[in-house]
């Protein structure tokens, strides 16, 4: 998450991960802090903008995000976001459910990424208003299901969504051989939402 208000200071980058921001603030970014984006430590009408890539769908408590962000943002404040749509990782999704019903006999346990009609409402309840969307959805393909599981636990993902069932070896090791190909890649689709909105 990062904030940038022009009118009041220099910008704000933000990261969960404390040794993310130090790692960006090494990056040059003179300005930065370790926090929730849900639970931000500022005070009210502190910022004119905010903005995030690809980082709320990561984020366990979605009610608490938007009206968190419109307390810190000035009258008429604006927000700008992407974020994972619920068709992200289908592939993955569909080959660790089969994996999780043969080998312990229950289905994967998916906490579902929110959608675009999820995201408006959310937003509207929190005081924003002008919203709009932009939808794209993006096919990848990796050399092997190990090479994709290392670019999501560089993102912060272990998992689509993180499934609320913790993954055991042979389930992951029988999501590898249940994982399809096409042309020697595993393919990944990545639904992703562009979102903007005001606040009254």
């Amino acid at each position: 998450l990062h904030s940038f208000p022009p009118r009041r200071s220099s910008d704000l980058a933000i990261d969960i991960a404390a040794p993310m921001a130090v790692q960006t603030k090494r990056a040059g970014i003179k300005n930065v802090a370790a926090a929730d984006a849900a639970t931000l430590p500022f005070r009210e009408s502190s910022f004119d903008l905010v903005i995030s890539s690809l980082a709320f769908q990561w984020i366990s408590h979605d009610e608490r995000l938007f009206p968190a962000i419109a307390r810190l943002l000035s009258p008429g404040g604006r927000l700008y976001f992407s974020t994972l749509g619920p068709g992200t990782l289908s592939e993955l999704q569909q080959a660790y459910d089969r994996a999780s019903r043969e080998c312990t006999g229950r289905p994967a346990l998916f906490r579902p990424m929110m959608g675009e009609d999820n995201l408006l409402e959310l937003m509207s309840r929190a005081g924003f208003i002008d919203r709009f969307t932009m939808f794209k959805t993006m096919v990848r393909g990796y050399p092997s299901v190990q090479t994709l599981f290392k670019i999501l636990k560089g993102v912060g993902a272990t998992m689509p969504g993180r499934p609320d069932n913790p993954p055991r070896r042979d389930v992951l090791k029988r999501t590898v051989e249940l994982y399809s190909r096409r042309n020697g890649l595993v393919e990944a689709t990545y639904e992703v939402l562009y979102v903007f909105g005001r606040l009254a």
